[in-house]
């Protein structure tokens, strides 16, 4: 599925990350763990393409980038950038941007998640944040959900539904994949190959 190859990134002048290499594996669940500024959201935004390594290489389904990006879900570690765009707006523009966007799954998730659609990203809570970034992903028929802290700040409730939700992502298709950063292991419920950072 996707291949890292002794990839490393210049975070500062006096730190960065690498040199690792990896592998994704189709069924599997991956936690990338460490503390808060070891590298993890870096490595996790390279692995899911938002940003590129300064060495080495990735291979993402051995297809090109326009569509490989369609078979990636990126929740990311912030909704930076989303805070003026309601939930429906936001859908909107996946619904035109992603192929696999599922209007279907995006309606049942929304009332799971008990989301407004029509106040600003900004307007809500943190949590609440969060749940729009993870239902818009888990909205898309994608073949790697990957994730930056996707539990931080979400009440325990919305913890048990993300995990059960993400247990049903990978049974209704058994060839994908998850990645995800995480510092709490000890609040997962789900069976993980571990890379500590």
């Amino acid at each position: 599925m996707i291949v890292c190859n002794q990839i490393e990134k210049k975070i500062s002048n006096d730190f960065e990350i690498g040199p690792i290499s990896l592998t994704i594996e189709p069924g599997t669940v991956n936690a990338l763990v460490g503390t808060n500024g070891s590298g993890k959201s870096s490595l996790i935004r390279t692995i899911a393409g938002v940003i590129q390594p300064n060495k080495g290489t990735i291979e993402r389904f051995n297809v090109m980038e326009e569509e490989w990006r369609e078979r990636i879900a990126f929740v990311p570690q912030s909704s930076k950038g989303f805070e003026k765009y309601t939930l429906q707006h936001l859908a909107s523009i996946h619904e035109i941007g992603f192929k696999g966007w599922d209007k279907e799954a995006f309606s049942k998730l929304v009332k799971r998640y008990r989301l407004p659609l029509n106040k600003t990203v900004g307007e809500m809570s943190g949590g609440m944040q969060r749940r729009v970034l993870v239902v818009l992903a888990l909205a898309r028929k994608s073949s790697v959900l990957i994730m930056d802290e996707p539990l931080s700040g979400v009440d325990i409730t919305a913890q048990e539904w993300m995990q059960e939700d993400w247990l049903t992502y990978l049974e209704e298709d058994l060839e994908r994949a998850i990645v995800f950063a995480t510092h709490a292991l000890m609040r997962l419920k789900i069976w993980l190959i571990i890379l500590f950072l």
